[in-house]
């Protein structure tokens, strides 16, 4: 018999009608009704099934009699029977319910074994010596990384490039962008960011990203825990009381994902992109990957729509500038610049290119249009009035 997916129902195993990740489904086989999460931490139970059988592999024999054993064991949380989920270090004998560990700061590893680790056999996880030009804020939500208490659980570090960041922000960004596209905000890595993430208890879903599986039914279409938008602008322009916060759909406070990690973003105007037709943007963490792939023409791309809106606006401010422009035999968009140096102030440098360049270090918040931009004079253009 194959189970089926409920919207709504108790599960016999954690007793919750709410799981402990909101993209978990709760499914009914015969007469059992399970959280699948329930099943794969269940400690004496295994998938003996193919893939298809029972519940994903979990066939209802072996259910009813993982529900029998855990009738005969207490959570040490809610003193209640039915706790299947037990400390996976050898000398604890601490038993409890999914979500009853979840709420007491237990740790899941949703990989290899699917072991799960008591508030106090789960270690501190990775934590770097924190250094006065480390970003001091999570670069996905731009709030400050405030511990609560020592080895604070929920904030998690990355080896790829010694960062941190909220737990629940790095959560809801895997459940997002799925594996494929999972990848460290800071430095862009995949491989170790994943491997530190998945160790530290966070779920990566093998699952397509967000923004590719709209309107495909991919059975995560009521996950609520998209990452909240964030303008990640150098400069942030909205006055909103919510700031960097603020989301108005199509209009200047439309905060624009970055159209190739698909979290971090930017406010419409705040990228000089409010009148563009549908408009592109990738963050500073993208675009460094995509030059280093030689993909610099995607970036272009929305370049050279910018520059023309600026030209078009420009020409029809001076009379006679189109003429003189291709008179004067000049270019009216910017070659691809051959990024090296620091940017050179100097009387042709434009007040964005001054204010990025000020915003231009380490621990800035992310990027911007408004942004130290063309790092060489070779594409200024100068017309003789």
């Amino acid at each position: 018999m194959t189970a089926i997916v409920l919207s709504e129902g108790e599960c016999d195993f954690c007793g919750s009608v709410d799981p402990i990740l909101s993209c978990d489904l709760l499914y009914r086989l015969e007469d059992i009704t399970a959280h699948y999460f329930c099943l794969l931490f269940s400690s004496g139970l295994g998938q003996r099934g193919e893939e298809g059988e029972g519940i994903k592999g979990f066939l209802a024999s072996d259910i009813r009699r993982e529900l029998r054993r855990g009738a005969r064991l207490k959570c040490v949380f809610c003193k209640k029977k039915g706790a299947t989920v037990g400390c996976a270090e050898a000398a604890c004998k601490k038993s409890y319910h999914l979500n009853c560990g979840a709420a007491a700061d237990c740790m899941m590893q949703f990989f290899g074994q699917f072991k799960s680790l008591c508030s106090r056999h789960r270690g501190g996880g990775h934590r770097p010596r924190r250094s006065a030009g480390q970003p001091s804020d999570c670069t996905i939500c731009l709030s400050p990384l405030t511990a609560s208490r020592p080895r604070d659980p929920a904030l998690v570090y990355t080896r790829c490039c010694e960062g941190g960041f909220h737990r629940s922000c790095v959560q809801a960004m895997a459940i997002s962008a799925g594996r494929q596209h999972f990848r460290c905000p800071n430095c862009n890595d995949t491989e170790t960011w994943a491997q530190a993430m998945l160790e530290a208890g966070i779920y990566i879903p093998e699952q397509d990203a967000s923004w590719e599986r709209q309107g495909a039914a991919s059975g995560f279409e009521d996950v609520d825990h998209e990452p909240m938008r964030v303008c990640h602008a150098k400069l942030c322009f909205c006055s909103h009381e919510k700031g960097r916060s603020h989301h108005s759909e199509h209009g200047l406070w439309e905060i624009l994902k970055c159209d190739s990690c698909g979290y971090k973003g930017i406010h419409a105007k705040c990228g000089g992109m409010e009148n563009v037709a549908d408009p592109a943007w990738h963050c500073y963490t993208c675009r460094s990957a995509l030059r280093q792939k030689g993909q610099e023409d995607i970036i272009m791309s929305q370049t050279n729509k910018l520059w023309d809106r600026q030209m078009t606006a420009t020409i029809k401010m001076i009379p006679g500038l189109a003429e003189r422009l291709q008179s004067q035999g000049l270019k009216q968009r910017p070659a691809p610049r051959p990024v090296t140096e620091a940017t050179k102030i100097s009387y042709t440098t434009t007040f964005t290119d001054l204010i990025g360049s000020l915003l231009d270090k380490d621990d800035s918040p992310g990027d911007s249009d408004y942004e130290s931009g063309d790092r060489s004079t070779n594409n200024l253009v100068r017309v003789d009035l």
